[in-house]
């Protein structure tokens, strides 16, 4: 996650602050005016957690266009096709992903590359520590 927020550009200060946060963090807890001993804290991000939002549409926006660079046909298109390449200047514009929070619907225009840009997406998640839950997979 911290290699992809430098991808990003994100500045490096920020990014040691953010790590700072997840790495060999420790806590305590006061109950009663008591102060326990310290803990490691041994969770990543968590989904309540102010920064997660952030943190997830960054890491998806990489996994995704990673996916798309391994998922492209002999035209250079992936995805549904809404307007047809114009000329060597201006591209085809293509969908290939709707997302809306943790949910994202895959478009193609055949069973066979749906599947394909499935496994890809899937691949590239598992490179950053992410997993796609199959059974909520469909069709």
């Amino acid at each position: 996650m911290f290699n992809i927020l430098r991808h990003y550009g994100v500045p490096t200060k920020i990014v040691c602050a953010i790590e700072a946060i997840y790495h060999n963090s420790k806590s305590v807890v006061l109950v009663d005016g008591n102060v326990s001993e310290e803990f490691d804290v041994t969770t990543g991000v968590l989904q309540g957690d102010t920064l997660a939002p952030y943190l997830f549409i960054t890491v998806i926006d990489y996994v995704m266009k990673n996916a798309q660079l391994y998922h492209t046909n002999e035209h250079g298109e992936y995805g549904f096709v809404t307007n047809k390449r114009q000329s060597s200047r201006q591209p085809p514009t293509c969908v290939h992903d709707l997302d809306f929070a943790d949910d994202i619907a895959l478009l193609e225009n055949s069973f066979d590359r749906a599947q394909s840009q499935l496994v890809q997406t899937a691949k590239r998640a598992s490179e950053v520590g992410l997993q796609i839950n199959i059974t909520k997979t469909q069709a």
